[in-house]
């Protein structure tokens, strides 16, 4: 685990612990822009860690950050350039992955739900509407259930017994409470044990408690578009769902920049397990820190 805390949605591997020794060390150029280029399993330059703000940043020699900053804004055509860190820079933060409603089977209409972001909330049924306190997503490789309104926040179980109710806790995908999955009987269930997330009646309101995982109605559950995947995500600019980061081409060199958020391979990218940023348009290009790097 990163030394910094726990990551979200994304387990990194500790940065360049994987580069040839004389491409573990560099300096950067602050102000540089991002270009896509062929993936590379050592290059250092290629290795992004995503932290609890959901910043993509890259540490230099000296231990410095640097984050991919939408300098000029949110608007279509902006360029991604890396600057030093700033924890009061909206334009550094990017929200990742496919947020879904999540509902029963027996009724279209309700839908898991936090009340709150506030840890220790306890789940429950509400009206489907789009809030983003109903808009889930499980990564496929942490198993951890992200909350769209506040993505640190993550479904847990209370305790390991049958009964007890689901809550928020701070998402850590080192806790065996927050691990779930999709079965095929539709249930999410505790990755390590047999419990899975039930409602008792359709009323709003109605608590979420976790029991012994037996097929019925009352444990079904239906992602509505996907969020169950995250194999490859839009990364989208915190404050304005309609702006991700993408290229118009799979050449190398091209810049990468906003565009509107829509379905094409050129706006979808991986973060794969040699921490490399992999666009789906062309497995073979990925999102180096460009400039001069200064290797030692």
């Amino acid at each position: 685990r990163d030394s910094r805390g726990p990551v979200v949605s994304l387990r990194i591997a500790a940065l360049l612990l994987a580069a040839p020794p004389h491409r573990r060390k560099f300096s950067i150029l602050a102000s540089d822009h991002i270009e896509l280029d062929f993936c590379d399993s050592n290059a250092s330059d290629q290795r992004w860690i995503v932290n609890d703000d959901q910043n993509l940043f890259i540490e230099d020699f000296n231990g410095a950050n640097y984050c991919w900053d939408s300098a000029s804004g949110s608007s279509s055509g902006s360029l991604i350039e890396i600057r030093t860190c700033s924890t009061s820079d909206s334009n550094q933060r990017f929200d990742y992955g496919t947020y879904s409603e999540i509902e029963i089977f027996t009724n279209s209409d309700r839908c898991l739900s936090a009340t709150s972001t506030s840890t220790g909330n306890t789940l429950e049924l509400q009206t489907c509407n789009g809030n983003m306190l109903r808009l889930w997503r499980l990564d496929t490789r942490t198993y951890l259930l992200h909350l769209r309104q506040d993505p640190r926040r993550c479904a847990s179980l209370s305790s390991t017994s049958s009964g007890n109710v689901v809550n928020l806790r701070d998402c850590n995908d080192g806790d065996s409470l927050q691990r779930w999955e999709y079965n095929s009987d539709n249930e999410l269930q505790s990755r390590d044990r047999s419990l899975c997330q039930q409602w008792n009646s359709e009323s709003t309101g109605q608590e979420i408690r976790a029991y012994s995982c037996d097929g019925g109605q009352d444990q079904e559950w239906r992602f509505l578009n996907g969020g169950g995947s995250t194999d490859y995500m839009r990364y989208e600019v915190r404050g304005n769902s309609n702006r991700c980061l993408g290229v118009g081409s799979t050449s190398t060199n091209t810049q990468i920049e906003l565009y509107d958020c829509d379905d094409d391979d050129r706006r979808l990218w991986a973060l794969n397990s040699d921490d490399q940023l992999v666009l789906k348009a062309n497995s073979n290009r990925c999102a180096p820190k460009d400039g001069n790097w200064l290797y030692c």
